[in-house]
């Protein structure tokens, strides 16, 4: 992720296989140290910060070289409207729209993608491209362990729905935003949290 390279690399084998890209989820994250930033390591800052930021970055780069060049897969969903030539959703995080100790790397890397997200829906809009985001919240994962449930714990308590997410309700966000039914929405951030992010 952190290696342009191998990043063209990968869309390399991308289009010569397929011929093009239509849709592109950028999911990349990974956590740092969870300690304060005053105890915090600048080699582990731009760990977090190449593989969440830069990572997703060039992804988005090699999508939108690709897409630019692309005809619309088929014409727009209502008559009038420009067809779509590519749609694009980068993962943020609920810590792209808060904060929490000990993670500021992580909440400022997802913090980024938002960031990225809006600059990218702006300069492709006009050539048929939506760039949006997606901000899960806590998921339901085979990696969550009895240590991570009992550290999640206050969070879930705090989310309005008094649980984590299972991977397909982000699925489900994921599908509707690179949809023809989203042909509207391009510079969102959308919260799928359980309502974590209205406390």
């Amino acid at each position: 992720m952190t290696s342009e390279d191998q990043v063209k690399q990968a869309f390399d084998k991308v289009i010569s296989t397929f011929g093009r890209i239509d849709y592109a989820i950028n999911n990349a994250g990974i956590g740092g140290p969870l300690v304060p930033t005053a105890e915090l390591e600048p080699k582990d800052f731009d760990k977090v910060i190449a593989v969440n930021v830069k990572g997703v970055w060039l992804c988005s780069k090699y999508e939108l070289k690709q897409m630019v060049t692309q005809t619309p897969l088929r014409g727009p969903p209502f008559p009038g409207l420009q067809a779509q030539r590519g749609a694009i959703v980068n993962i943020s995080s609920v810590l792209g729209l808060s904060a929490m100790p000990t993670q500021a790397p992580y909440s400022s890397s997802k913090h980024a993608i938002l960031g990225l997200t809006k600059a990218d829906a702006l300069d492709y809009a006009l050539q048929g491209i939506r760039v949006n985001a997606v901000c899960p919240g806590f998921i339901e994962t085979p990696l969550l362990t009895p240590a991570i449930r009992q550290a999640l714990a206050k969070n879930i308590e705090k989310t309005p729905l008094k649980r984590l997410a299972l991977p397909e309700e982000i699925a489900n966000a994921v599908c509707f935003l690179v949809s023809e039914a989203a042909s509207y929405v391009t510079g969102l951030s959308l919260p799928v949290d359980g309502g974590y992010t209205i406390n």
